[in-house]
């Protein structure tokens, strides 16, 4: 049986995966509008080729890892599910435990059908 600890390391994990996703998207944005903005450099062969691999790049990204694949989805439903089989209801376990999860894990969550109360879940 997975304990409160346990549980709370797997949704911490899950939560930084997504937020990495996030941060790395954000920097690959910002890195296009700093070369698309700098007045000093030409547009040329070389910046074209590195915005158009940023783009690229980006998309990617966006494309396999920002939408949740479903092997994601169904590692939180079987979480979720382990916790309710066990525990009872998920929201009760958290408060119970003093476990709050991120907000990308509650997303997540909520995308497998089990809604955390904004209560239990962290800044």
């Amino acid at each position: 049986m997975i304990s409160p600890t346990e549980y709370s390391l797997l949704a911490d994990d899950i939560d930084s995966a997504q937020q990495q996703v996030n941060d790395i998207l954000g920097n690959l944005f910002s890195m296009h509008n700093h070369l698309e903005d700098n007045d000093t450099s030409t547009i040329n062969d070389e910046k074209v080729e590195m915005l158009t691999t940023i783009d690229e790049t980006y998309q990617l990204i966006l494309n396999d890892n920002y939408v949740p694949s479903l092997n994601v989805i169904q590692t939180v439903t079987s979480l979720q599910q382990h916790i309710s089989t066990h525990y009872g209801d998920v929201n009760d376990f958290l408060s119970q435990n003093n476990i709050t999860v991120g907000p990308f894990f509650a997303d997540l969550s909520a995308l497998a059908g089990f809604v955390i109360n904004p209560s239990n879940i962290s800044n």
